[in-house]
């Protein structure tokens, strides 16, 4: 498993990000993002690629930035 994927964290029930990707993911790749719950130990958004590849991301990226 890759460092950057998101980690199952406690029931499992929703992921953790433990470390943000260093991968450009361009835009147009992005078929969705979810923000990791708030009890986990950083502040991240997850992002599922259009090829099913999950990526932890900074909040504070400029990819965010254009999600919204």
């Amino acid at each position: 498993r890759r460092k950057e994927q998101p980690e199952p964290a406690g029931s499992g029930v929703a992921d953790c990000c433990f470390k943000f990707t260093t991968v450009k993911i361009p835009l147009r790749m992005v078929e969705s993002y979810t923000w990791t719950r708030t009890d986990c130990p950083i502040k991240a958004v997850v992002l599922l690629t259009k090829n099913g590849k999950t990526f932890c991301v900074d909040p504070e990226s400029e990819l965010v930035a254009a999600l919204n």
